[in-house]
């Protein structure tokens, strides 16, 4: 039985503050981006994975990317148009 994917309330700070202060090393942060963004990522990996379990994996695996590459992010673009490449 598949357990749907939660949406978390959606954090007071906007996406490109908390971006600038994950990017600082702000680990509190990160994980309020992570929480904000996780669902529609999840949604993305499990639609082409097509199995929850696994596309809960790769959804740890993007994250961790997102974490390493996050000074890549210049901000020319939205946040979540620079994940979902990321994701896929």
């Amino acid at each position: 039985m598949t357990r749907p994917v939660a949406s978390p309330a959606p954090s007071d700070e906007p996406t490109a503050t908390l971006v600038a202060r994950a990017q600082a090393g702000d680990e509190t942060a990160f994980g309020e981006l992570m929480q904000a963004h996780y669902a529609v990522v999840f949604r993305r990996v499990q639609a082409i994975v097509r199995n929850e379990h696994d596309a809960r994996d790769v959804c740890q695996d993007v994250w961790l990317t997102i974490w390493r590459e996050l000074a890549t992010f210049r901000g020319d673009a939205q946040f979540t148009t620079w994940l979902f490449p990321i994701a896929t």
